[in-house]
């Protein structure tokens, strides 16, 4: 994971541990690290930097079943959706 250091030097906040994700609620097994959303993605949403509602995080990491469970009422080429982990780093300069 790249956000464990800062590129301008100095620790950036400690990564989410095993403890701090929680397992699957579907089928109990672990999740694992399915992709990260840097910052700089807020640049493309045109965004008011003003609006203090206005989302601002420092990565944004999501968590996914690691037995790819599917649901009960599945049935063959159905699409279901399961509820992801998702891990919020604020922002550093907070």
């Amino acid at each position: 994971l790249g956000f464990r250091k800062q590129a301008w030097g100095g620790a950036a906040p400690p990564p989410p541990s095993s403890s701090d994700i929680p397992p699957c609620a579907r089928c109990g097994a672990p999740r694992r690290f399915e992709f990260e959303i840097l910052p700089q993605v807020l640049a493309y949403l045109d965004l008011d930097n003003e609006d203090s509602a206005a989302p601002d995080f420092a990565a944004v990491l999501i968590y996914s079943c690691s037995a790819m469970c599917k649901s009960d009422t599945a049935t063959p080429g159905d699409t279901t959706y399961a509820e992801e982990f998702v891990w919020v780093q604020p922002p550093l300069n907070e």
